[in-house]
């Protein structure tokens, strides 16, 4: 928010200065989106990142640098509020644009795949992500180190890919790798580290490793009350819930509903959020009552 605020600050003193198709105005605009992205108003994000495309199309070619970044911002978003396959075919033209302009290893065109892969994965074409992921994994490797930001995060895209075609143990492995090199580089607090953790807790819950997946998703709990990461940011509403979970698995009814109760209150209070999280704490939510049901319980509420 206090970023956000400098941005429009910026970008009001700059207006009065610079004229209108100024590329400094274009990037003010560039990062105050990337704020307003970041507050979670990610419908507002793409219209603005839409509107800064268009601006910048009348300077700049489309295999422009500045214009393939755009376009892969805009994609993102289009991800995140579940346009997916609006964002696969963005992000297909965007990567043979990019490959053309900037060659098949540069940072930004591998970022490029990286998000399509991503895409990919979400939409259910998980041979197609894996292809996409393995062959950008060594190459992100060799260019900016096996523990850049970059390089963890396609790892992070090649567990979930892993774990949903059955590959478990290797999916863990990597998830497992990845928390301890964003920990041991950021702090635990730190909003990647949580997401790292938050990771490592589910690949735990698909082995079975209930009490693991519990004390893990406990502690990224504990660490996001000492980070900086918003309140009504929806990674504590994901970690409450997949916390709820595993502490159903362990018997725990009643504190399961409780937190279930709180996960689902705060999810349905956050705009713009992608309907997918609702769905799955509700199906969390099921599955815990049919245990209960199957204990004797009758309920979560004993």
């Amino acid at each position: 928010a206090d970023a956000l605020a400098s941005f429009e600050r910026l970008g009001v003193e700059a207006a009065r200065i610079l004229p209108a198709d100024d590329a400094q105005l274009l990037q003010i605009a560039r990062y105050r989106t990337d704020a307003i992205c970041e507050l979670g108003r990610l419908q507002e994000c793409i219209a603005e990142y839409r509107q800064i495309l268009d601006a910048t199309l009348k300077t700049r070619s489309p295999k422009h640098p500045e214009v393939l970044n755009t376009r892969r911002m805009l994609a993102a978003a289009l991800i995140v509020t579940g346009q997916r396959k609006q964002a696969i075919v963005l992000l297909e033209s965007l990567l043979r644009d990019a490959e053309e302009a900037l060659g098949p290893v540069s940072r930004l065109t591998l970022g490029i795949a990286h998000d399509l892969a991503v895409a990919l994965n979400y939409e259910g074409q998980q041979e197609r992500a894996l292809r996409i992921f393995e062959r950008v994994l060594p190459e992100q490797s060799a260019l900016l180190g096996p523990s850049h930001t970059d390089t963890l995060v396609t790892k992070s895209g090649l567990a979930s890919v892993y774990s949903k075609l059955g590959r478990k143990d290797e999916a863990l492995r990597i998830s497992k790798e990845i928390m301890d090199a964003q920990i041991a580089r950021f702090g635990g607090s730190a909003t990647v580290s949580l997401i790292a953790m938050h990771n490592t807790a589910r690949d735990l819950q698909e082995v079975g490793r209930w009490q693991d997946a519990a004390d893990t998703e406990r502690a990224a709990l504990a660490a996001a009350r000492q980070s900086s990461l918003p309140d009504d940011h929806y990674l504590r509403s994901v970690m409450t819930y997949s916390y709820a979970r595993s502490v159903g698995h362990l018997g725990r009814y009643s504190e399961a509903e409780t937190l279930f109760e709180q996960a689902e209150k705060q999810l349905e209070s956050l705009p713009n959020i992608d309907p997918r999280y609702l769905v799955m704490a509700a199906d969390f939510r099921n599955e815990i009552l049919e245990l209960a049901k199957k204990s004797g319980a009758g309920s979560l509420r004993r």
